[in-house]
């Protein structure tokens, strides 16, 4: 590793911790087990872009989440999956999150209406990396790659195909995971 790399390294791990730290908790959402087993189908990929392959609710509450782009939505019950094949918008500012982003909303059990947003995601255009912003944040820079495992310091790689997992910590905050189905090559 490089002196180069390791800066790298620690920059994508403290960009991580800020936006951890930022991530929205939902009173009454903790953590749900979810079938993770997939079908050995993938979505059309283009190297160039990350989609979204399934996205599944790893938590108690009901998820909504919305492609702004393309204006299609998923409504997902705890535990439950959807069949998305989604590509991830690609973004450079927050002003192009705020309005190209997938965005995620979760209502705790018995609650109504669109629920609290979560946070968006996005593939950012200078790492070509899946990308995640928490609510209300609006300073771009906040932005941090998206974990294979919450809170591990392994992120996601560059990746064609991807399995998408909202999670929460033992801390309450709700934050994407997601498995890299196919790498990029």
């Amino acid at each position: 590793m490089t002196i180069n790399e390791g800066l790298a390294d620690d920059r994508e791990s403290s960009r991580a911790s800020a936006a951890v730290s930022a991530a929205v908790k939902v009173s009454g959402i903790d953590r749900a087990d979810v079938d993770e087993r997939t079908e050995p189908e993938f979505a059309f990929a283009l190297w160039w872009n990350t989609t979204i392959q399934w996205v599944m609710n790893g938590t108690t509450g009901t998820l909504l989440v919305l492609n702004q782009e393309t204006q299609d939505s998923l409504r997902l019950g705890p535990g439950g999956r959807g069949l998305v094949r989604w590509y991830l918008p690609w973004c450079n500012t927050y002003d192009e999150v705020a309005s190209k982003s997938i965005t995620f909303r979760a209502l705790a059990p018995g609650q109504t209406g669109m629920g609290v947003r979560l946070f968006s995601i996005f593939q950012d255009y200078r790492s070509e990396t899946a990308m995640w912003l928490p609510s209300g944040v609006t300073d771009f820079a906040m932005r941090a790659p998206i974990e294979v495992v919450a809170s591990s310091g392994n992120f996601l790689p560059s990746a064609v195909v991807i399995n998408l997992r909202p999670t929460v910590l033992p801390t309450g905050q709700i934050v994407p995971v997601a498995d890299n189905v196919v790498p990029r090559i």
